[in-house]
């Protein structure tokens, strides 16, 4: 039913999409708004794409919080689990960002879904990438 594991709004670095996708022990399938086919509406492709993914990362940094295309994403992502109901929304906190320069809906994003903060100590690093793989593995547990 689903072409791709996650649908990836990011901003401009894609270091963590690629070890997702180039790992050693489970590679990820990942869609992003630069692989949309043009020729019809942007905003129709990108919603058929989250559509189409079991999960939607959001990678958070500041560039990410202050880009217009990633907040029309971010409002997109919460269509998309209002109409499915179901967990399928993570947050990728990879600098830290005060509440207060949050918006509204990122701040109800961090609350009420799956966040992981990224860290420049290694150890945390490795258990945010483990926590990461296990998100996005889920359904190989879950699936017959």
């Amino acid at each position: 039913q689903y072409e791709d594991d996650a649908f990836v709004s990011y901003h401009s670095d894609k270091q963590l999409c690629r070890e997702l996708e180039n790992g050693d022990d489970i590679k990820f399938t990942l869609m992003y708004d630069d692989r949309i086919m043009p020729g019809g509406s942007f905003f129709t492709s990108l919603g058929n794409a989250m559509y189409s993914c079991r999960k939607i990362i959001l990678v958070v940094s500041r560039g990410w919080v202050d880009a217009a295309l990633n907040q029309f994403e971010m409002d997109m992502a919460l269509v998309t689990l209002l109409d499915d109901h179901k967990d399928m929304i993570i947050v990728l906190l990879m600098e830290h960002i005060p509440k207060a320069e949050m918006s509204d809906t990122l701040r109800m994003m961090v609350k009420h879904n799956t966040c992981l903060k990224w860290s420049d100590n290694e150890r945390k690093q490795a258990k945010f990438w483990r926590d990461l793989k296990l998100e996005l593995g889920k359904h190989h547990l879950e699936e017959p």
